[in-house]
């Protein structure tokens, strides 16, 4: 998968945001994180959630995201913990998947 650096920009402001509700304390079931992965809506949902208390996920290529989130979630389900070493914060994953897709 190459990304060009917009891209890059964007999963790195996505997961700056997600950061900051791992910050903030803030902690969502793996199974709920997983739910939203599949349905391509993680960022609408912590949107929605969380409101005021983030940074909006509002960056261009919302859809793209959620697409290579989707395919980095269809690769490890079920082994989360084994593969990103978090099992108790879906947010952690959450950052734990998007790190991975800017590696690669």
């Amino acid at each position: 998968m190459d990304l060009d650096k917009n891209m890059i920009g964007t999963l790195g402001l996505h997961q700056l945001s997600v950061l900051s509700l791992i910050d903030q304390g803030k902690s969502e079931t793996l199974e709920d994180i997983n739910i939203q992965l599949e349905n391509k809506k993680v960022f609408d949902y912590l949107e929605k959630k969380y409101g005021d208390n983030t940074q909006a996920f509002d960056f261009v290529n919302r859809d793209q995201v959620h697409d290579l989130l989707f395919d980095i979630y269809c690769a490890l389900e079920g082994r989360e913990q084994r593969k990103m070493w978090v099992s108790n914060n879906g947010l952690c994953v959450l950052a734990g998947y998007i790190n991975t897709i800017m590696m690669n």
